[in-house]
């Protein structure tokens, strides 16, 4: 009988020690990311429980901007970022070892856009060439941001060299653009809706889209990089994570509440607003190609924030197949 004890407690004991080890085999991924509401989807791929389906545990790490993300990746401090794609490239043709394995979104003109710049009648910016001389709000210096700006100036043939930049987090450029602070900013939504229906100043749309291009040209906005190391040696937690976030598009395609009820919780959105701000869900495979980067560098390198040649999109773009 005291046998028959013994043996029960070894082997309740067995899976009482069991259920942690298979807790750890989850993988952990250090995600860095700007907090802004097209990137909704992480926070649900999270919170829904479809990374840990995917047997991912994901530490989530908010920035500020590009060059704070980079340094996160450069650092070990974060193995994924997600953000503008522009970033990746940037930070590639500087010498850093990063590399893009998912494109999480595209902008097409005229009827794909998420991004704006927009002027006033106050400040006298109602058209591209106004804006020479004249003080832009951005989110970050050197950045996608800047790259919009300086590409839809030089098509107009205005010169963006005339400008200054400030650096401002996304929700203090509204009212910064009220107040006079800045002349003219770049922004995507809710920020884009704000300032056209404010009754402080007479907001003017310049320009649609990152970069100046034909209609129909279609090109990366958002993806997913990291360090080339990193992804050498996990190249089956890349493949989980996108399968991951590829859910959780589905998903919040298929219910628009979820993605609401994020932009109330976490932006303190009222409800209308939050149902009237238009997400970057329209994306059929995250599988990057070199296409989808190449009108991007071309811009980077006329506007010359990369160096021409400096770039070898084969190196900057690794696809990872996780279909």
């Amino acid at each position: 009988m005291k046998k028959r004890n013994f043996l029960k407690g070894v082997a309740l004991a067995a899976l009482t020690a069991a259920a942690p080890v298979a807790a750890l085999a989850m993988d952990t991924v250090k995600v860095a990311y700007m907090k802004i509401p097209p990137l909704v989807s992480i926070k649900y791929a999270i919170d829904s429980g479809i990374m840990e389906a995917h047997d991912l545990n994901i530490e989530l790490t908010v920035v500020n901007g590009g060059p704070e993300l980079m340094t996160a990746l450069a650092s070990g401090s974060a193995d994924i970022g997600q953000t503008a794609a522009g970033i990746a490239l940037l930070a590639r043709s500087k010498g850093l070892p990063i590399a893009v394995f998912g494109t999480g979104d595209t902008e097409r003109q005229p009827d794909y856009n998420h991004n704006w710049l927009i002027g006033t009648e106050e400040a006298g910016t109602t058209d591209l060439k106004s804006l020479e001389g004249k003080t832009i709000g951005v989110v970050a210096k050197n950045s996608p941001a800047t790259l919009a700006f300086m590409s839809h100036m030089v098509a107009a043939g205005a010169d963006p060299s005339t400008v200054e930049f400030v650096a401002l987090p996304f929700p203090q450029l509204p009212s910064a653009l009220e107040v006079g602070n800045v002349d003219a900013v770049h922004v995507g939504e809710p920020f884009h809706g704000m300032i056209m229906s404010s009754d402080k100043i007479n907001a003017v749309e310049l320009a649609n889209g990152l970069i100046h291009s034909d209609e129909g040209t279609e090109y990366a906005l958002g993806a997913w990089f990291a360090q080339d190391k990193w992804l050498a040696e996990n190249e089956d937690i890349a493949k989980r994570f996108l399968a991951a976030m590829e859910q959780s598009y589905r998903e919040l395609v298929e219910d628009r509440s979820k993605v609401n009820a994020i932009l109330m919780a976490e932006f303190g959105m009222p409800e209308g607003a939050a149902n009237a701000t238009p997400l970057p869900l329209k994306a059929k495979s995250f599988t990057t190609t070199i296409d989808q980067y190449e009108p991007l560098l071309e811009q980077m390198v006329l506007t010359g924030m990369i160096e021409d040649g400096k770039l070898d999109l084969n190196d900057a773009v690794r696809a990872v197949d996780y279909k």
